[in-house]
């Protein structure tokens, strides 16, 4: 399994395999949690919630469909633009925002 983290020496996001990790322990630092991953040769730190969310972002690979909802569009089979709402290769569907349903549009019609 591969975990989002980010390199203390580069403050690269890297992928890095659980089979790798030494340990990871909590350390308090300026009155904020932070997880940090040991493995032989470096130290890593976890991804906060925010920090992941941004980085799937910036990477292209989610679209924000509102302020809580990220969309990945590779596995939107489907708009609806009258319910506002995509549906998943499995079925599922998510409500998205009018902004957010124009931006998975885009990037759908550009795939084809």
């Amino acid at each position: 399994m591969n975990i989002p983290v980010i390199d203390t020496n580069t403050n690269e996001v890297q992928a890095l395999n659980a089979s790798d990790i030494f340990y990871v322990t909590r350390k308090d630092t300026d009155g904020e949690s932070v997880i940090k991953v040991k493995t032989e040769n470096n130290e890593y730190q976890m991804l906060s919630s925010t920090e992941l969310i941004k980085y799937l972002s910036d990477t292209g690979e989610f679209v924000r469909s509102d302020r809580g909802t990220y969309i990945n569009p590779s596995k939107v089979k489907r708009l609806d633009s009258t319910q506002m709402s995509v549906e998943f290769e499995n079925g599922k569907q998510a409500i998205v925002s009018r902004l957010g349903f124009n931006a998975i549009d885009v990037l759908l019609n550009k795939s084809k």
